[in-house]
């Protein structure tokens, strides 16, 4: 199908529809957070001071900012994803302080509308038709509906989705082109820049099922061999962010080599109460069995709309060439993937290895609900199409009877709108009711304005799921932020993390690195970036009762010499009480008060400061070392005085035992990222604690002379000091890492220039055709 100037201009407006309405919430409510959770606390630091380092000229290997020191190219937090240095460039020279991951999300929502719509034009669909649909899939489900707890896996990625089917359709009926195969390539390697290696699987999969439903036997060979030569660019692009994430999971105890808990697999599983939504978009339920989180019922889909679209799909499958049949069967089976425990064989699917270690059912609505979204626009196409038959009008009252008898049910609406509960509800039928006349008697366009309408009325009553995602406890830190003076290279440790905490993840511990001028801040996962895998920190372990209390926060750090290894130069406890933060903090409080090394410096309404007048050097002369083998919690490794003695790793074949370290000096301690330096002066061979993160990349060199490192109390760095003065360096330095990604940022540059001069040729072709 040829695109013409008036595409241009609608999809243009259909751009800026999310943008303005995500203004006029920012601008009149108090509760509106499109960003939240993860995508506030583990993306949002990780990628600031990823393209801080970029534009100060340096590849970004590396943060000591976040946690005790933490790699940045792995788990598709966008360290190199281009789109997101392009919107940090620009904002950076407009004054802008607004995070670039807010900024990319919503910029990437209207991307969704956009390629949504050119994918439904460029299979059939009229103007109008499009346009609705393009609404839906922009302001639903992946962008809307997850946005605020995992955006970077859904309202990024899936914005380039509806390309990519493109990509697929020219494939199977065009002969393979560079530019072709190219822009093939752009795609995906943009999914597998930003998507987490899963979601990039995920992704490929959904495209792999499309090809195979749409091709045609005598094309597909030559559809196959296009799709390849593109998902090698792809794979050549996102390589080194693709074997970082592999490299990072191997190291720390985020999945587990037996997959996910059963506990997650049946917890999150998707109740089928919760398609009702795709009837009555104010209904309210419980998401979870046991999690007491409340979703509306719209807040993953189109709404209304997305059901006609259905029917009418089911209705006029075999009297179309629109791709029906093929949404028809995708739609079915990712349904029966989302409903988890309710699916029979589910434990089966669960074992497979690609499918094992992926957390919740719940995840697949994502791929569900945007084949719902793009069924609204195929529906009203065919309905258009069929507008003054009988059966049309069959369906809107098969509709009708549905909405009717949803309206008297006892699902409770969505708490913003309990007051206009019967108001809306009337608006919401008076407008089906319009739909249908204007459909049965109006010119087609009055429907088209009509269906626009209804489906924005939808997709705003749909927003309010941000706000039900948005945890009270990193509001308050979003409006709150503390300036600390002092040591740089000092960390702070937030004893408020209730969450189990995960390595690479803590909603805390990286939501705070932006409130304390930039310092390394930690709660309890720093303990779980380890290599060993023999032990877990007592506040994860399977069975433990008490990681909600702060007991555990008390026995762990306070009343251990933990913190002597962690470099810490402040504690901030939370004074909050709320469902997220439990109400034993008077305790840790107490505890911290009552600490010899602890002064308050600073209490807010939210939060208390302390100061740590304790040791704290970022590296250190031990007296001994002990072996880790039996080690079983960190208040364990805690019971020794870190300062003096460290735990190592069983290979460690050297002394145990060291003398005259009283003499032993350190000094002109830098770090700047991926890069520490010191001197050392010892009568004696010593042994030396770098309290930074212990990880596969980092190099130590005595006077320019490699040396082993090995990893100590659990996750920092240790090395053997001959006896003298030396100048030791370290550096991250992945060197496969480093290769890959020089050749795949080489081949994305190459293949953006081929897909620039596609489209310059593409634009230059449009014209405006009248008929279309």
């Amino acid at each position: 199908m040829k695109f013409n100037r008036r595409d241009i201009i609608v999809a243009s407006l259909l751009a800026a529809f999310p943008l303005v309405v995500i203004a006029y919430l920012k601008l009149t409510t108090s509760w509106f957070q499109l960003v939240a959770d993860d995508g506030l606390s583990s993306v949002t630091p990780l990628l600031e001071d990823s393209c801080r380092q970029i534009m100060s000229g340096r590849i970004p290997w590396w943060s000591h900012h976040t946690l005790c020191g933490f790699p940045l190219l792995p788990r598709g937090c966008g360290s190199i994803f281009p789109p997101h240095l392009l919107v940090y460039i620009i904002k950076s020279l407009a004054g802008v302080t607004t995070p670039t991951f807010f900024i990319s999300i919503v910029l990437h929502i209207s991307l969704c509308a956009v390629s949504s719509y050119f994918y439904l034009r460029y299979i059939g669909c009229r103007i109008g038709a499009a346009a609705v649909g393009a609404l839906g899939y922009s302001m639903a489900g992946p962008a809307f509906g997850f946005a605020a707890n995992w955006p970077r896996d859904y309202s990024i990625p899936f914005a380039y989705l509806p390309f990519a089917f493109i990509f697929i359709e020219e494939a199977l009926n065009r002969r393979p082109s560079i530019g072709l195969i190219a822009a093939g390539g752009f795609i995906g390697g943009n999914i597998m820049l930003m998507a987490h290696p899963q979601m990039s699987f995920k992704l490929l999969l959904i495209c792999v099922l499309y090809l195979g439903m749409r091709s045609r036997r005598r094309k597909l060979k030559i559809a196959i061999i296009t799709c390849a030569l593109a998902l090698l660019i792809a794979l050549v692009i996102g390589s080194a962010q693709i074997f970082a994430t592999i490299e990072l999971l191997d190291h720390s105890l985020r999945v587990s080599s037996q997959g996910v808990a059963e506990y997650e697999r049946i917890s999150f599983s998707l109740r089928p109460i919760f398609f009702l939504g795709l009837i009555f978009p104010f209904a309210q339920f419980d998401w979870l069995d046991d999690v007491f989180v409340q979703f509306p019922g719209g807040g993953l889909f189109v709404g209304p709309l997305a059901l006609l679209g259905i029917i009418a799909c089911l209705r006029y499958w075999h009297r179309t060439k629109l791709p029906v049949g093929t949404f028809l069967v995708l739609a079915g089976l990712y349904f029966l993937l989302c409903l988890g425990k309710y699916l029979p064989g589910e434990s089966y699917l669960g074992s497979l290895p690609l499918l094992k270690n992926f957390r919740y059912p719940i995840r697949w609505t994502a791929e569900f609900c945007a084949i719902i979204a793009l069924f609204s626009g195929v529906g009203l196409e065919l309905l258009l199409r069929h507008r003054h038959t009988r059966v049309v009008k069959m369906i809107f009252a098969v509709f009708l009877v549905c909405l009717g008898l949803v309206m008297v049910m006892s699902s409770s609406p969505v708490t913003l709108f309990s007051d206009y509960y019967w108001l809306i509800s009337f608006c919401w039928f008076g407008a089906a009711v319009l739909l249908w006349f204007l459909l049965r008697s109006s010119p087609v366009l009055y429907f088209i304005y009509g269906a626009i309408l209804f489906t924005a009325a939808g997709m705003i009553v749909n927003i309010p799921i941000a706000k039900i995602l948005s945890p009270s406890d990193l509001k308050i830190l979003w409006h709150q932020p503390l300036s600390i003076g002092g040591d740089s290279l000092e960390r702070v440790l937030f004893l408020g993390t209730t969450d189990p905490p995960v390595a690479g993840e803590g909603n805390f511990s990286f939501n705070m690195t932006h409130y304390f001028g930039g310092r390394s801040v930690f709660g309890y996962d720093s303990l779980r970036m380890e290599v060993q895998r023999k032990w877990k920190d007592a506040i994860s372990q399977s069975g433990e009762t008490e990681f909600w209390l702060f007991q555990t926060a008390i026995n762990t750090f306070l009343k251990t010499h933990l913190m002597e290894t962690l470099r810490v130069g402040w504690v901030v406890v939370p004074k909050v009480r709320s469902s997220v933060i439990p109400k034993a903090q008077p305790s840790l409080i107490d505890a911290c008060l009552s600490h010899p090394d602890l002064e308050k410096i600073k209490e807010g309404k939210w939060m208390v400061i302390f100061r740590n007048n304790g040791f704290k050097s970022p590296a250190f002369f031990i007296r001994g070392l002990r072996y880790d083998n039996d080690l079983k919690s960190g208040a364990e490794m805690g019971e020794v005085e870190l300062s003096k003695y460290a735990w190592i790793e069983p290979d460690y074949r050297g002394d145990m035992n060291f003398i005259n370290t009283e003499a032993s000096r350190v000094s002109d301690f830098s770090e700047e990222h991926g890069n520490i330096s010191f001197k050392t002066q010892a009568e004696d061979e010593g042994f030396v604690v770098v309290t930074t993160t212990y990880y596969p990349g980092w190099e130590a060199r005595i006077n320019g002379k490699e040396t082993p490192i090995y990893r100590v109390n659990s996750s920092f760095i240790g090395f053997l000091i001959p006896p003298g003065k030396h100048d030791i360096v370290l550096e991250f330095r992945p060197k496969l890492l480093i290769v890959l990604f020089y050749i795949g940022m080489i081949v994305y540059l190459v293949v953006l220039v081929l897909v620039v001069r596609l489209l310059y040729r593409l634009f230059r072709s449009i014209k405006i055709d009248p008929d279309n």
